[in-house]
């Protein structure tokens, strides 16, 4: 059996529908070689100052580098991918009014580097057992910026695992498969599917972009409002603001000062919208019978 390969061209609708039925797809050649390039060079200094973990959980002999949005301006073309941010808005806006970064992490594999646990990456959030499987949280991604290899420890999906509720450890690694891809393509997958890096049986090392959203109603697993800035965030486009998590994460989520939303903290000379809440509400109806039940007391 193999994965599933999609072309760069592909739309929004048919990553949807992969990510449903199966909990993940690979998108061929999403970026270009030069944006790969570019975002290697930018991170080098930080992941050449980076150790490996004490630990296997993250990794002897991996190196990881955070905070990608402050450091690799060029990072920011993948960050907002068109496709993938399309297709993760809705999948999490089946419950949840707005999305979020959640991490951002270059993570380099090294040579002799051991399989990685097998795990789901919803289980950031405490590592609670019982998610059920018809909420999703998450939708994850990893960027090759190398070419991904059976050898070189190419991440390994169980397909459609997004879909009962056995624990990873009850699953063996003969159940996994190899996300080879060619360098600046993309393993895109939910929260909730199983998956792990494979060993690095090469003498190269193997490096991957981690990029993860969730819904706005969670805390983000990599704060990125003390990892970026807040005089870089200023500069940044209102898209990359909101998804760093300038933005309500629903009606009543992370509002500042008078009901405002959180921008306002960026440029303090502005007030907030006064009309937003009930903005967000008709949003958050689309899914909450509830909220439905408010706007039609209160319109």
């Amino acid at each position: 059996m193999s994965l599933i390969h999609l072309p760069s061209d592909v739309s929004v609708e048919v990553v949807l529908k992969h990510l449903k039925e199966d909990g993940y797809c690979i998108i061929d050649n999403a970026i270009s070689g030069e944006v790969v390039d570019a975002i290697n060079a930018e991170i080098d200094p930080y992941l050449n100052q980076a150790d490996g973990a004490d630990n296997e959980a993250l990794g002897k002999k991996t190196r990881r580098c955070g905070a990608m949005p402050a450091r690799s301006p060029s990072s920011h073309q993948v960050i907002m991918h068109p496709t993938v941010v399309g297709a993760t808005k809705a999948l999490l806006g089946e419950n949840a009014t707005t999305i979020q970064l959640n991490l951002t992490q270059l993570i380099a594999v090294g040579p002799g580097q051991k399989a990685q646990f097998l795990h789901r990456d919803e289980y950031c959030w405490d590592y609670f057992d019982h998610f059920p499987t018809d909420i999703h949280l998450e939708v994850s991604t990893i960027w090759a910026m190398d070419d991904f290899t059976e050898e070189n420890g190419a991440t390994r999906v169980i397909p459609k695992s997004h879909t009962n509720k056995l624990l990873p450890h009850e699953f063996d690694p003969a159940d996994t498969l190899a996300a080879e891809m060619k360098k600046g393509s993309v393993l895109v997958y939910t929260g909730k599917t199983i998956h792990g890096a494979g060993e690095n049986k090469s003498n190269s090392v193997r490096r991957a972009l981690n990029i993860d959203y969730c819904v706005g109603w969670l805390r983000q697993e990599e704060n990125q409002y003390l990892s970026v800035p807040i005089e870089m965030v200023r500069t940044f486009p209102e898209e990359l603001r909101n998804m760093l998590g300038y933005q309500l994460g629903g009606a009543s989520v992370g509002y500042v000062r008078e009901f405002e939303e959180p921008h306002v903290a960026l440029f303090p000379e502005q007030k907030g919208d006064p009309k937003v809440y009930m903005t967000m509400m008709r949003e958050t109806a689309k899914f909450s019978k509830t909220a439905k039940s408010v706007l039609d007391l209160t319109a």
